[in-house]
């Protein structure tokens, strides 16, 4: 995974692959209100696309160079 030290890290995998994106993106960010406008743009990238997506977000718990993703949160998005 890349950048450990980042303190989450979001995974989106959309049901049919975006031109340009393809199936799977990931995002890390410091904070977890950061999150919100990054996903607002995959959910309109999905919407327009006419597809779902699933977004699992990652939480680093240990301070770097020792980390350790745990999942925090995991939700479907039906467009």
């Amino acid at each position: 995974m890349r950048n450990p030290k980042a303190k989450f890290r979001v995974e989106i995998y959309f049901g049919k692959p975006i031109k340009g994106i393809g199936s799977t993106t990931s995002f890390n960010t410091d904070k977890y209100d950061e999150n919100s406008p990054i996903m607002d743009h995959y959910k309109g990238t999905a919407k327009s696309s006419n597809t779902t997506l699933q977004v699992i977000v990652l939480e680093n718990k240990d301070v770097y160079p020792k980390f350790n993703w745990e999942k925090v949160n995991s939700y479907f998005v039906n467009l």
